[in-house]
């Protein structure tokens, strides 16, 4: 009779054991999904990026806490054309210009990094409205002397926002890593 007593408490001891071990084991679980879902929602959400930064040029006033005179686009990507004009497109710059009445400004764009075909490279300018103010491809814009790209040419109001989606054709063939553009706002000049 002693000997089964022995062998229960054990296998109630043993159980206790697995029983604390599965609640150790679902609690680190539970831990490792939260973690990876905050991971996850902070490296694929807006949260943390300033959606307007302000910056003073020479010529403009205009957003990028980053820099004194430009904003960058960086690492674009190939996506359909629905998806480049979206918000879900990670190239995407919002930016606030202040200009003076009755003059007008070019936006011009410039190529970083690596230089591609300026066909697959496209574009869509938006005011805070969403009303497209330019869309095209890169190519069919008017050059600059200095390599750049006009994408509007127009008068700005002050305190404007706008929006300035890139992205590459689907058809783009070549390397898309370190593909990006500078912005640049220029008082409105014939070439």
């Amino acid at each position: 009779m002693t000997k089964k007593r022995k062998t229960k408490k054990m296998s109630k001891k043993k159980q206790q054991e697995m029983k604390i071990q599965r609640k150790v084991i679902f609690q680190c679980v539970i831990l490792s999904v939260l973690v990876l879902a905050l991971t996850y929602f902070l490296l694929n959400s807006n949260v943390l990026k300033s959606k307007i930064d302000e910056v003073t040029a020479s010529y403009i006033s205009f957003n990028n806490s980053k820099t004194t005179d430009m904003l960058k686009i960086s690492n674009l990507s190939k996506q359909k054309k629905s998806v480049g004009e979206s918000i879900f497109n990670n190239s995407t710059k919002t930016f606030q210009v202040a200009g003076e009445k009755n003059k007008e400004y070019e936006i011009v764009v410039y190529a970083l990094g690596n230089k591609v075909d300026e066909e697959y490279v496209s574009f869509t300018l938006m005011d805070n409205n969403e009303n497209k103010l330019s869309s095209n491809t890169l190519s069919k814009m008017n050059s600059t002397p200095d390599d750049g790209r006009v994408i509007f040419t127009g008068k700005i109001d002050s305190k404007t926002t706008l929006k300035l989606n890139m992205w590459l054709s689907n058809n783009y063939k070549g390397n898309t890593k370190n593909i990006s553009y500078e912005i640049k706002i220029k008082p409105r000049q014939e070439w």
